[in-house]
């Protein structure tokens, strides 16, 4: 599945949409979720990979995710190998928008980004990119991308 063309503003990697995408198809109805990675994110710098990480949320997956802690030193670990640093998470909304849930707003680190990717059984949502200031409040980014039809099988 490509990804269709975008207002992204150049911070996330067309090749990150897409992976992130594929994810959220392929992890439907549950929610996926992983690392955003730049090779300097303290200098606004672009995302250029991510890494899946298992949702470990104890209860109904299909509407939370939790990322363990050791899962995320391990990703944090994998990125500082390869050069790079944490720039934010990415997680998937199945059969929502991409509009930050309380528990996303709770759990926002401040100078983080967070990609949201809605998935429904019939196509991809418009994705979303939200930084979280100083307070750790979302505010949305420019970018998002048109729907794409899902891909069966």
């Amino acid at each position: 599945m490509r990804a269709a063309a975008s207002a992204n503003p150049g911070r996330i990697a067309p090749i990150v949409l897409e992976r992130a995408s594929c994810l959220a198809t392929n992890g439907y109805p549950y929610e996926v979720c992983g690392l955003l990675l730049a090779q300097d994110p303290a200098t606004e710098g672009r995302i250029d990979r991510l890494v899946e990480l298992p949702n470990r949320h104890s209860g109904d997956r299909r509407v939370r995710f939790r990322i363990d802690p050791s899962d995320y030193q391990a990703g944090e670990q994998w990125a500082e190998d390869r050069g790079l640093r944490v720039a934010g998470v990415f997680h998937s909304h199945p059969d929502r928008a991409a509009n930050p849930s309380a528990e996303d707003r709770a759990g926002a680190w401040p100078g983080f980004h967070y990609l949201i990717v809605p998935v429904g059984r019939a196509e991809l949502g418009p994705s979303r990119v939200y930084r979280a200031d100083a307070g750790g409040r979302l505010t949305a980014s420019a970018m998002e991308r048109p729907s794409l039809p899902r891909r069966d099988g």
